[in-house]
């Protein structure tokens, strides 16, 4: 059964950051940056033997701008880790 990280994108600062909250014990970090983000996810992937489901949430606050940089970054993250 894969655990379920809730990616909760709210404002910081005059930013972002994502909140992952690990459902299945409320551990729960918070990135900045996508390299942080990437990195918070690989070690929730180690920790459930690489068995996950991130389920994306925003804040109101959060502008399409902000959305649209976010999304594109993890595109590409995800384009990097499916590389064969």
């Amino acid at each position: 059964m894969e655990a379920e990280l809730l990616a909760h994108i709210e404002p910081h600062n005059e930013g972002w950051a994502i909140r992952i909250i690990d459902k299945s014990d409320n551990e729960y970090t918070i990135c900045k940056e996508l390299e942080t983000f990437a990195s918070a996810i690989a070690v929730y992937g180690t920790k459930h033997n690489n068995s996950i489901k991130v389920l994306w949430s925003k804040d109101e606050q959060i502008t399409p701008e902000q959305f649209n940089e976010i999304e594109k970054g993890v595109r590409a993250l995800e384009a990097l880790v499916r590389k064969p």
